[in-house]
């Protein structure tokens, strides 16, 4: 709630169109903007909660610490805009195009980004907990920090992007595409990796333990340092990933039937694994 009087959509809408551009902290909570051209408007701090802005453009928008919780979203364009801080609570930005998008910080839970456009963009420290990310296209964008955990990404393009020390416990990843990003450090306990395109990813001192990597791609992942007790690595694929100085306990030698050179020597000083046959086919297996 705001003790700010509230501003019509009407009212916006012909202010905008006679050249005005600054709405800070305006009250627009509930408000019809559906379609409306509001590019480079200045609305930092506004109330928009519950608003309609489906299908809506906001190009180099100001809108930091904007409250725009439970806000119809879908499709709207907000390439370039700076939303640090903003609240976005359970707003639903299905299809919504956010290339770009300063969002550092930001309150995202229980947000609905199905199938969002996001790439380039920066999430560094934004609460994205429980929040629905399925096939949303997030290459390149920036999760350093960030806290995603229960969100679900299952089969989202997350290639090349920064994932470094983000919060990913219970997460939901299954077939989602990770080749080159980088998780040091990340916390994965107990998410769901099954299926996974983990190719060259660099997940050092990252933390799997209790995590699902079934039918994984890990091929040239680089795994130092990595804590996988009771991880599931029925059939994941480990051909030339590097596994040194990785706890390796919790994981049965037969989920490992083969590796690379790179592990041979690192293996061959683990008593359970001396007896390994190396000339099996170069992936995990569960027997």
């Amino acid at each position: 709630m705001t003790n700010t009087p509230r501003t019509t959509a009407k009212e916006l809408v012909a202010r905008y169109d006679k050249g005005e551009r600054m709405f800070a902290f305006a009250n627009l909570e509930g408000a019809n903007l559906e379609g409306v051209n509001l590019d480079g408007a200045n609305m930092r701090g506004a109330h928009l909660v519950g608003a309609n802005l489906n299908g809506a453009s906001l190009r180099g928008g100001h809108l930091q610490r904007a409250y725009l919780v439970g806000a119809q979203l879908k499709g709207i364009d907000l390439t370039g805009s700076n939303l640090t801080g903003a609240y976005l609570r359970g707003a639903n930005l299905r299809d919504a195009y956010l290339r770009g998008v300063e969002l550092r910080d930001a309150h995202l839970e229980l947000a609905y980004l199905v199938a969002a456009y996001l790439k380039g963009a920066n999430l560094r420290g934004a609460h994205i907990k429980d929040a629905h990310l399925e096939r949303a296209l997030l290459q390149g964008a920036n999760f350093r920090g960030a806290h995603l955990d229960g969100s679900h990404l299952e089969g989202a393009l997350l290639q090349g992007a920064n994932l470094e020390e983000a919060q990913l416990e219970e997460a939901q990843l299954e077939d989602a595409h990770l080749d080159g990003v980088s998780l040091i450090k990340a916390m994965l306990q107990d998410a769901n990796l099954r299926g996974a395109y983990l190719e060259g990813a660099h997940l050092e001192g990252a933390d799997l333990r209790g995590a699902d990597l079934e039918g994984a791609h890990l091929e040239d992942a680089y795994l130092a340092g990595v804590l996988v007790e009771g991880a599931r690595f029925k059939g994941v694929y480990l051909e030339g990933a590097d596994l040194r100085g990785s706890d390796l306990q919790g994981i049965e030698p037969a989920r490992l039937v083969t590796l690379d050179v790179f592990s041979r020597d690192l293996l061959a000083k683990e008593p359970q694994y001396k007896d390994f046959d190396y000339k099996a086919p170069a992936y995990a297996r569960s027997a």
